[in-house]
């Protein structure tokens, strides 16, 4: 598996998507960006990552 593929990622189309169900519109540009701060800043990956890093090498050690 290449160095450079994505894992997991959130699309402008997911969060449109998210927004038209939530609020019943998509977001202006403006209310984008700001979402979009918002996700970057609250999205605890470290944590997820390492749970399935130490999840995935129990197993193999067992």
């Amino acid at each position: 598996m290449g160095t450079r593929k994505h894992v997991y990622y959130i699309t402008v189309s997911d969060v449109q998507h998210i927004a038209k169900e939530t609020i019943g519109r998509s977001l202006d540009l403006a209310e984008l960006a700001k979402v979009t701060d918002k996700i970057l800043d609250n999205i605890q990956w470290y944590d997820v990552v390492e749970e399935a890093v130490l999840s995935e090498a129990n197993k193999v050690s067992s």
